[in-house]
């Protein structure tokens, strides 16, 4: 009978050992999380928001947001994307870049120049008869390092602005 329950006791704690063992790590998760980041638009009377205009010469879209990382030594990959919010249904990617991690927060300031393809967009927008048509800029995130992703993608977002002819 003690041969029994040791035995049993032997086989539990040698089960716990495996499962300890093959229990997958978390995901290394260095980013964020990430507020939503401020468009520096000026906000017309209609409903408050800030509003790009396309007559504007430059046609830019300046944000300012904090993005904050846990670690260094490893380099971000960052993916860029215009998306209409209102009406819904058109993302467009505009590019990728990369910077290197800094321990800490960061405030960063940016100064989005509208692609073509994206202006291009909102106009026709505008000429289907969409008023003040609703747009945002979005972003994923990925941590690399040793030249492969292995951490946690956070994506970034900034606030919505209006477009006005």
């Amino acid at each position: 009978m003690l041969a029994t329950a040791a035995l049993a006791v032997a086989l539990c704690v040698l089960a716990a050992a495996v499962l300890f063992a093959s229990w997958p790590d978390s995901a290394w998760d260095p980013l964020g999380p990430y507020e939503t980041q401020h468009v520096d638009l000026p906000a017309d009377g209609v409903d408050g928001i800030p509003t790009l205009s396309l007559s504007s010469d430059p046609l830019v879209v300046p944000v300012t947001g904090e993005k904050c990382v846990t670690g260094q030594g490893f380099t971000i990959v960052d993916q860029v994307s215009w998306q209409s919010v209102e009406p819904p249904g058109t993302i467009i990617r505009t590019g990728e870049g990369t910077r290197d991690a800094v321990n800490g927060c960061t405030r960063f300031e940016y100064v989005n120049v509208v692609p073509r393809s994206v202006r291009r967009a909102m106009l026709a927008q505008l000429n289907a008869g969409i008023v003040r048509p609703k747009w945002r800029i979005i972003g994923l995130e990925r941590p690399i390092r040793d030249g492969r992703t292995d951490g946690a993608s956070q994506a970034w977002a900034t606030e919505r602005f209006a477009v006005a002819p």
